[in-house]
């Protein structure tokens, strides 16, 4: 008896540890605007660039999953409080479920669920009002970023061209040239957390099909996402041929 009190005391403190570390590390990306900061002062849209970069550095289903876990940390934590290790496992249990359930996409759907059941609404009503303010986001960003590109394409050429002008340095170029390689892995970044943000909602558009739901609204929704995206995707990758067919730095 003792054993098996001494094995399930350790395994809440594993369950714990494991908990902790996940939530530092679950439904986020590392992203380019969390290393340094430039050293040139910033245009509006380059700080909103990487504003935006923070919002999707995290993950719809990854946020469902951390707060599984901090749930169960949560229900331990107040179990063993108790004195009692039956009641930190099964506060733990609750917990987990009370969080989001682990998983991701069971996390999100659990909660819909929840939340529809509370305002007495079909479920597929408060994703649709997800997808759809997630692609209001998205437009705002799209255009926040069309502005980067303009500005930092404007920037280049201007660059060249006072370089053939003698009237700028190879080391002013080269300056200007850092510069378009941070705007171009910030967008990648950005564009990397809006398709995956646009593929976990497809995940859940399939999770809704399978429970019998019309889904066409939502899926229209995240094709017209997707179809931006590929976009500024082909107009970020032009850029950075720009760059590299052109440098001088």
């Amino acid at each position: 008896m003792g054993m098996v009190m001494r094995w399930g005391r350790n395994s809440i403190v594993v369950l714990m540890a494991v908990a902790l570390a996940a939530c530092q590390t679950t439904g986020g990306r590392t992203s380019f605007a969390e290393q340094d900061k430039p050293q040139y002062a910033m245009t509006a849209a380059e700080k909103q660039l990487e504003d935006d970069n923070e919002i999707y550095n995290d993950t719809i289903l990854g946020g469902a999953a951390e707060g599984a876990l901090k749930g169960a940390l949560l229900g331990a934590v107040i179990g063993l409080a108790t004195g009692n290790l039956r009641n930190a496992m099964i506060g733990a249990g609750v917990g987990a479920i009370g969080g989001g359930v682990v998983g991701g996409l069971d996390g999100y759907m659990v909660a819909k669920k929840q939340e529809a059941a509370r305002k007495k609404v079909r479920e597929i009503m408060l994703v649709t009002e997800d997808v759809e303010k997630e692609n209001d986001n998205l437009n705002r960003s799209i255009a926040n970023m069309d502005v980067v590109i303009d500005q930092t394409r404007s920037s280049l050429e201007k660059s060249r061209a006072d370089f053939k002008a003698g009237t700028a340095t190879v080391a002013d170029v080269r300056r200007t040239e850092d510069r378009v390689e941070r705007n171009l892995a910030s967008m990648g970044d950005l564009i990397d957390g809006m398709e995956t943000r646009n593929k976990e909602y497809a995940e859940i558009s399939k999770a809704l099909k399978k429970q019998g739901e019309d889904t066409t609204k939502i899926d229209a929704e995240i094709a017209k996402a997707k179809e931006q995206i590929a976009q500024k995707k082909k107009e970020r990758s032009l850029l950075e041929q720009d760059l590299e067919q052109g440098r001088i730095g």
